[in-house]
């Protein structure tokens, strides 16, 4: 099983520092310019691309870039059809990018669009209704699941609790025959085995959605489990090998207030809730995460003061935590290689956007 070239840290503490007498596992690229809220996606074994963002242009951004993680080399390809930040991005080949929703820079632009990075084209998407903080999975017969967030529907508070479907073939979509039972923002959807996809926690239009819910493509039926322990939002999720669901990190009540406990697996079928022995009492919200063999690994995020933290842990079946990161990083991204290790690019702490990126690389 891969792990993490990292130097775990003693004493469970804030992970800010590198272990003395241990070389960094930290490879520091430099970018040509800052980039944060942003969005990234493997396009090869070691190739991200980088879409939009806060670029400090005063608008957000429409470019397109592919950063080499092994040479740092960066390389526009492409422009999406408006500036974008904090959208959803999925590669549906090396070549074919499906972009949807965040915030826009025109306002009367498409939610969705298809970027080729091949002829540096994209071409807006068929109209559908744009979505903030939403989630998007390709299930395993290749079209596109997209649920909740803040959307233009209608719904109290802006809230959505309906399901898309996009096929990537037609590039058409419509609506799932029933929506979620509980409408949520800022959650996680969670691909499983059999081609279910679990949707957990986020903010209702009141509160939180401390409440689990199981959608199956084939039927397209939903279940539904609530617990006090699944009220979270801007946590990470990760599939365990047993088949659980590891939930870390995240907030409780509008007000950065850790969620409690700040890690738990989730099971379901049947439904059951676990704590994750060793994990902190306190873990960041908005932490990008990235799971190498069993491990979950969370890198920076807000902490309970809504700071940027350098912090790295290390949940699963040992939890741990980790050399921190050379800087403290916020709205960065965390995107895992098929060549092993992952990059971690951009973000902001203070209130200053960064320019530069980290190459961490996985060993046996």
């Amino acid at each position: 099983m891969p792990t993490i070239a990292l130097a775990a840290c003693g004493g469970g503490g804030s992970a800010s520092g590198e272990v003395p007498g241990r070389q960094s596992p930290y490879l520091s690229l430099q970018l040509p310019g800052p980039i944060s809220q942003h969005g990234a996606v493997a396009i090869g074994a070691s190739r991200v691309a980088l879409l939009g963002g806060s670029r400090n242009v005063g608008v957000l951004s429409s470019s397109i870039h592919v950063l080499d993680a092994n040479s740092g080399a960066w390389t526009e390809v492409s422009q999406m059809t408006t500036g974008r930040a904090d959208m959803r991005v999925l590669a549906l080949s090396p070549t074919l990018l499906f972009v949807h929703g965040g915030a826009r820079s025109l306002t009367g632009s498409r939610a969705a669009e298809w970027a080729d990075l091949t002829t540096g084209l994209s071409t807006p998407a068929v109209v559908s209704h744009l979505r903030q903080h939403h989630t998007v999975t390709q299930l395993l017969d290749g079209r596109i699941l997209v649920a909740g967030g803040l959307s233009t529907e209608g719904y109290a508070g802006n809230v959505s609790p309906s399901l898309e479907i996009w096929d990537p073939m037609t590039r058409l979509w419509r609506y799932a025959m029933r929506p979620l039972q509980q409408a949520r923002q800022a959650h996680t959807a969670t691909l499983m085995p059999d081609g279910s996809v679990v949707f957990v926690g986020g903010y209702t239009a009141s509160g939180m959605a401390a409440s689990a819910e199981r959608f199956d493509p084939a039927t397209e039926a939903i279940s539904f489990f609530a617990s006090p322990l699944l009220g979270r939002a801007g946590h990470t999720a990760a599939l365990q090998q047993d088949g659980r669901i590891l939930l870390a990190g995240g907030e409780q009540g509008f007000q950065a207030v850790p969620s409690s406990p700040s890690a738990i697996r989730l099971g379901t079928l049947p439904w059951q809730l676990e704590g994750v022995d060793g994990s902190p009492n306190e873990l960041p919200t908005q932490a990008p995460g990235v799971q190498i063999g069993n491990q979950l690994i969370l890198l920076g995020g807000l902490d309970r003061q809504g700071r940027a933290t350098s912090a790295a842990w290390s949940l699963g079946a040992a939890s741990r935590a980790l050399a921190g990161m050379p800087q403290a990083r916020s709205w960065h991204s965390v995107t895992p290689l098929s060549a092993g290790g992952f990059v971690v690019v951009g973000g902001e702490a203070d209130g200053t956007l960064l320019a530069t990126a980290l190459r961490v690389q996985a060993v046996a």
